[in-house]
């Protein structure tokens, strides 16, 4: 994802204007907290997706020749208002799940989670307000988004390295061949399902529940 200011005529060079990379999968979402130059009044910038090999415009922004304002300060609330990856250190793993595909099922294909299909799945229970420990380990070549409902956690590891992250998710991307480890608190009561958020695959079997008690 980028931005490019979009030229008032078709020649001329182009100006790049990175941020930091994000990738978004189905299911995940992002707040963005744009600033504007103050020498960009009267110009038009273009937000990109660039995840394909040709980049096309998801939404564009015309700046006004008003007089610029300030921009007030906004500090994230994140490892203040969130949970902090530090309670995480020496809690172990208490569930892997194997993300794979094996032949059959109605779509000629199943999305396996521990060589499992829903609704025959490898279901988990968790006590209410215990720290957990969870890894996605993807043995497949395909990506799979993994949504759990009913939590926020954060991302720990990637590929058994350390990852963590400035921010809570509900949902990460696992990518070919990728371990992702998650840490989370249950804080809801209930019966929570964890799938795939594509959703053929979720279709096809890759859904799982956490029960929490």
């Amino acid at each position: 994802m980028g931005f490019r200011e979009l030229p008032r005529i078709p020649s001329g060079p182009v100006r790049i204007f990175y941020i930091d990379r994000f990738d978004l999968s189905p299911g995940n979402r992002i707040d963005l907290d744009i600033r504007i130059p103050e020498q960009a009044g009267g110009k038009i910038f273009a937000v990109e997706s660039r995840f394909s090999r040709k980049a096309f415009v998801l939404a564009s922004i015309k700046v006004s020749h008003s007089e610029p304002v300030h921009s007030p300060e906004f500090i994230p609330p994140t490892e203040a208002n969130f949970i902090p990856a530090r309670m995480f250190e020496k809690i172990k793993v208490t569930k892997t799940w194997d993300l794979n595909a094996i032949r059959g099922g109605k779509f000629g294909i199943g999305w396996t989670m521990n060589q499992k299909l829903w609704p025959d799945a490898d279901k988990v229970d968790y006590p209410l307000g215990l720290p957990q420990k969870i890894i996605f380990k993807n043995s497949s070549s395909r990506l799979h988004p993994m949504h759990i409902h009913g939590v926020f956690f954060r991302v720990l590891e990637r590929k058994g390295e350390k990852a963590v992250e400035p921010f809570t998710r509900d949902t990460v991307l696992v990518g070919a061949k990728e371990s992702v480890t998650i840490g989370f608190v249950p804080e809801h009561p209930g019966i929570w399902l964890t799938h795939c958020h594509i959703q053929e695959h979720a279709e096809a079997g890759m859904m799982t529940t956490i029960d929490v008690r």
